[in-house]
């Protein structure tokens, strides 16, 4: 019996040769999450995949589940958008490349969320259009964070419950998840200092919508704090540095 034929859109994560002519892809589709599949002639192709399976691209694929075995088989793949200029831009693909790290190692195989996925595309779609790497992906991370379920507490005090408009200052506990004021900080703690604008500015963040957010300007100073905040965050979530990371700073410090 014949296997059903399956339809979603999804992001190319990542892809690599495989044989002479095949290619092995990684998706993060809106309806099945991620999965791996293999495109049998890709290489060779002219037509059926031919400038489509590109890293970032999006697509409407056509895909059988295995029998046995982890990939699936790609049948066909219509490209809905390259987002080319990903690709052509250095500082814009180490952006890039940073959501391509966070969904390969936060995201299980076969976890729908469409969530992530319309997050993901939104972030994608941003950068291609011109809008400032840094600002995007300080967005898609904090709002990433908080689908994964690791959203920072950042209305309050987490051990006294004071309010952020409370005449305090207040750092961001990384242990506990959340801020600290000055009353209730214990010496010897891994904090992160947060000023009063960038607290307010992250809390925008998490509850504006998607096609909103990019009326959120950062100062100087709130770009700085949330960089050296998510960086740290995420070092501290998931115990690994991203390589990604190192390489996006580089391109927007050259």
């Amino acid at each position: 019996m014949a296997r059903p034929v399956q339809e979603s859109e999804a992001l190319v994560v990542a892809g690599q040769e495989h044989g002479e002519s095949d290619r092995i892809i990684t998706f993060y589709s809106r309806d099945f999450g991620r999965f791996t599949g293999i495109a049998k002639g890709a290489c060779r192709s002219k037509k059926r995949f031919v400038n489509k399976l590109e890293p970032f691209s999006l697509l409407h694929l056509s895909f059988q589940w295995p029998r046995n075995g982890s990939l699936v088989f790609i049948q066909e793949a219509d490209l809905r958008n390259s987002f080319l200029r990903l690709r052509q831009d250095y500082s814009i693909f180490a952006a890039a490349s940073i959501i391509q790290e966070m969904l390969l190692f936060t995201t299980n195989e076969r976890e729908q969320d469409q969530n992530i996925f319309n997050l993901t595309s939104w972030a994608l779609s941003s950068l291609n259009q011109g809008q400032p790497p840094r600002t995007i992906i300080y967005f898609y991370l904090i709002r990433l964070y908080d689908l994964l379920g690791y959203r920072p507490n950042l209305s309050a005090c987490i051990n006294c419950g004071v309010k952020i408009d409370a005449p305090l200052p207040f750092s961001f506990n990384y242990q506990a998840g959340g801020l600290i004021c000055t009353r209730c900080k214990q010496p010897g703690g891994l904090y992160e200092e947060l000023s009063k604008g960038t607290i307010n500015l992250l809390n925008k963040a998490l509850e504006q919508e998607l096609n909103k957010l990019g009326r959120l300007k950062f100062s100087n100073r709130a770009e700085q704090e949330t960089s050296c905040f998510l960086h740290q965050y995420a070092q501290i979530l998931f115990q690994r540095d991203f390589k990604s990371w190192q390489i996006f700073k580089k391109a927007q410090n050259s």
